[in-house]
């Protein structure tokens, strides 16, 4: 897990596994959930709040 710094990114071409911020991805259903009472959205929060 990285900001946005080159020689970070130039790690993923050797191999290196890029992972994502549970924070960021969480905030995206937050989101849809809330403006659209999205169930699949909903479910998702559920999923991440177990993590």
């Amino acid at each position: 897990m990285c900001d946005d710094f080159g020689g970070y990114k130039a790690s993923f071409e050797l191999g290196v596994t890029e992972t994502g911020c549970m924070a960021h991805a969480r905030r995206k259903f937050f989101k849809l959930h809330a403006n659209n009472e999205s169930l699949l959205a909903e479910q998702a929060l559920r999923f991440i709040q177990l993590l």
